[in-house]
């Protein structure tokens, strides 16, 4: 009597478990099978179907490379804050478009950064700025093309002309802070981690490596506020930790209207940051994963403009990827 019932609830099993295929076969999900015996009838072997993992959650677990679909063949931290702090920009940039020219701001930090490893290569204090104001021009004239005049640059770029006009005054400071620093081992150091929980790497390039830590080239028109690293800077910091294991610290060449001064600030929470850059980089990879299609990846997401980080170039763009009027 009891086996006739277990029997009995057995098929309403199966039959119910039918059901629920049915009912699920929209969203692409499929069954497996187990077979189990009762202890009560050992003779008897049931086919019992069970659910399992949808087609994305299986893709998902396999090894498929999203980040390929869309021609990423690496990361960096500057993409990985970006995704952090702006998606809609990340994704635009997977579309393919690359505001090249940039902005004032990241040429002034460019220029420092030439003219101080020029400097610590043997290059005389006066050559080193030389080759930071060369470096400098070279980008203001490539930016006059991408924006088809000098007009349309300076209203694009609100600080164009407070930069150029405290330019040398930041390479000089940075070139008298880094001058008798002692056991430099490289300048602009290629790295790269392959985090086994990403298909692709990693990469960025180190300012100064010395034996004893990292030093990253800052350059800012303020202070950093609190006398603490922003949670984008620390993140990148951490990359440069886990690729050479040495405290990284970034240098702040600060120049005000009052005052021109550096700061070196530590990293807080290495780790921590270190594993948040990790969890955006998969989040990332998960997003790409949405389709092979990136205007339907654009949109689960929208714009805002307000953010200070659009260039106009690039919101002219987004506009168009987003079919915003």
């Amino acid at each position: 009597m009891i086996a006739v019932f277990l029997e009995g609830a057995i098929r309403h099993l199966i039959a119910f478990q039918k059901l629920i295929k049915f009912q699920v076969s929209s969203s692409n999900r499929f069954l497996h099978h187990t077979k189990i015996k009762l202890l009560i009838n050992p003779e008897r072997v049931y086919d019992i179907p069970e659910t399992g993992k949808s087609k994305l959650e299986k893709k998902m677990e396999g090894s498929n490379d999203h980040f390929a679909d869309y021609g990423i063949d690496h990361l960096s931290a500057s993409q990985i804050n970006t995704f952090i702090s702006n998606p809609c920009r990340w994704i635009l940039r997977v579309s393919g478009y690359t505001d090249k020219a940039g902005n004032s701001n990241m040429w002034r930090g460019t220029a420092a950064d030439d003219a101080v490893c020029a400097m610590l290569g043997g290059s005389s204090k006066a050559e080193a700025l030389e080759i930071g104001r060369q470096s400098w021009k070279n980008r203001l004239d490539f930016a006059v093309n991408w924006y088809g005049s000098e007009d349309n640059l300076k209203e694009a770029d609100k600080s164009l002309g407070a930069n150029f006009g405290k330019l040398d005054v930041y390479i000089n400071a940075a070139l008298d802070f880094y001058e008798h620093k002692t056991r430099l081992l490289e300048t602009q150091k290629k790295i790269s981690i392959q985090d086994e929980s990403l298909p692709i790497p990693i990469i960025g390039y180190i300012d100064l490596e010395y034996s004893d830590l990292i030093r990253d080239i800052k350059t800012t028109a303020r202070k950093p506020a609190n006398g603490q690293l922003t949670e984008g800077v620390s993140r990148q910091m951490s990359v440069y930790w886990k690729a050479t294991g040495k405290i990284p610290v970034a240098d702040y060449i600060i120049v005000t209207a009052k005052s021109v001064s550096v700061e070196t600030l530590p990293v807080f929470d290495v780790q921590d940051h270190w594993e948040t850059t990790i969890r955006a980089a998969k989040a990332m990879h998960k997003v790409l994963s949405i389709s092979s299609d990136i205007e339907k990846i654009a949109d689960y997401f929208m714009p805002d403009f307000s953010d200070w980080s659009w260039s106009e170039g690039e919101i002219q763009e987004a506009k168009k990827l987003w079919r915003i009027k």
